[in-house]
């Protein structure tokens, strides 16, 4: 009996750290701005843990550095098109990701002179 209690005791202190897990690895817990997300045919949805895309977007003042540092990103890869400077990264705080120039990306940010839009695992629709 004392075997089976402990068993079930694993079990649920598991399942108690996935579901915190899946609630605090989304963008909007992470950072402040105005959230949506997507799924994949571009429908909005009010949540978004396994599937889809998130999306928020920040002000044009926001300290990008910032915002890598407070997911503890790490730069994939930078580029710029246009006046449009992209970052690809990786947060292990992110649970969704895509694999982009050989490697795992699960965060894209964009910004131009009037915004700054970070996407999880890629930014869906325009910047």
């Amino acid at each position: 009996m004392k075997r089976v209690c402990a068993f079930i005791g694993v079990i649920c202190i598991m399942l108690s750290a996935i579901a915190i897990r899946l609630r605090f690895c989304r963008l909007d817990v992470l950072i402040d701005g105005t959230y949506s997300a997507f799924s994949y045919n571009d429908i909005p949805i009010s949540l978004s843990i396994s599937k889809g895309y998130e999306r928020v977007e920040l002000d044009c003042e926001t300290n990008i550095d910032n915002v890598l540092q407070k997911l503890r990103a790490i730069i994939i890869k930078k580029e710029s098109i246009g006046d449009i400077s992209i970052i690809y990264a990786y947060s292990p705080a992110l649970l969704k990701s895509v694999e982009l120039f050989g490697e795992r990306v699960n965060l894209m940010i964009a910004r131009t002179s009037s915004s700054v839009v970070v996407g999880s695992p890629l930014i869906k629709g325009s910047f």
